[in-house]
C-alpha cells in the first residue's frame, strides 16, 4: 500500500481534525472516520454517511480486548461489562449511539451496514457502497480487491490503520469473526444484555443472541 497511513486518505473527524487540519483545504470528495454520536455529526446537504453496526455483544468483548491492550486495563470481564452496560467507557453508552444513529432524526442520507455482513461478504458489501456513493462497477472490477478487503490483509498491514503498531505487527484484528461475545457471556450477562436492547428499543433479530457462530 502505498500510503504512510491510512488517516492521510480518510481523516478522523474528531482527532485528525480538530484543531489540525482545515476540512476545507482538503480536496472534494473527501472522506471521514468517526465513531461520534449522531447528534454531533455536520450535516451537510449533500453528505452521505455509511454507518457499521455490529452485535454488541461483539462490541463489548472486542472493547474490552481494546481496553486491555491499549489502556492497560486490570480488571474482568464482569466488572467491564457493567460500565459498558452503564455507558461509562469512552464513547459513551452503545445502545444510544446505535440507538440515534438508527432512528434518524434529521432524515439524513445514510447506508447502514452490519459489520457480520462486511465480514461474510466483503466485495458485496463493497459494491454496496459504491453504489450508495453513486459508482457504478462491474464484478470484475471488484475481483481484485478480494485479497485487500480480507482480515488477514488488514492485519498484515496494521501500521497502516493503527499509529500504535510497528510495522510487521499484528493484532489491530483480533480474529474479525461474529458469535464471540456469545461464548463469553454468562447467562446473566446474556439476559441483562437484552433487557438493555429491549429498553433501547433496538432489534434483537438484528443484536440479540446469536443462534450460530461464524467462523
Amino acid at each position: 500500500m502505498d500510503i504512510p497511513h491510512i488517516k492521510m486518505k480518510v481523516p478522523n473527524l474528531e482527532l485528525d481534525i480538530s484543531g489540525r487540519r482545515n476540512i476545507e483545504s482538503i480536496k472534494s470528495p473527501r472522506l471521514f472516520k468517526t465513531t461520534l454520536p449522531y447528534k454531533y455529526i455536520p450535516n451537510q446537504p449533500d453528505s452521505r454517511f455509511i454507518y457499521i453496526t455490529r452485535n454488541g455483544m461483539d462490541v463489548a468483548l472486542s472493547y474490552y480486548n481494546y481496553y486491555r491492550e491499549y489502556k492497560h486495563y486490570e480488571d474482568g470481564f464482569d466488572t467491564f461489562f457493567s460500565l459498558f452496560l452503564k455507558g461509562q467507557l469512552d464513547g459513551g453508552s452503545w445502545f444510544k449511539h446505535t440507538r440515534e444513529w438508527l432512528k434518524n432524526n434529521q432524515d439524513r442520507n445514510i447506508l447502514h451496514l452490519r459489520f457480520e455482513d462486511a465480514a461474510a461478504s466483503p466485495l458485496e458489501t463493497a459494491a454496496l457502497i459504491l453504489a450508495f456513493c453513486g459508482k457504478k462497477t462491474h464484478s470484475s472490477q471488484l475481483s481484485p480487491l478480494e485479497n485487500r478487503l480480507s482480515i488477514e490483509f488488514i492485519n498484515q498491514h496494521a501500521h497502516l490503520f493503527d499509529r500504535r503498531k510497528r510495522v510487521g505487527s499484528s493484532g489491530f484484528l483480533h480474529k474479525g469473526r461474529s458469535g464471540q461475545g456469545r461464548e463469553i457471556f454468562n447467562q446473566r450477562q446474556k439476559h441483562t444484555y437484552l433487557q438493555m436492547l429491549e429498553k433501547h428499543r433496538l432489534p434483537q433479530e438484528i443484536y440479540g443472541v446469536p443462534t450460530t457462530v461464524e467462523s
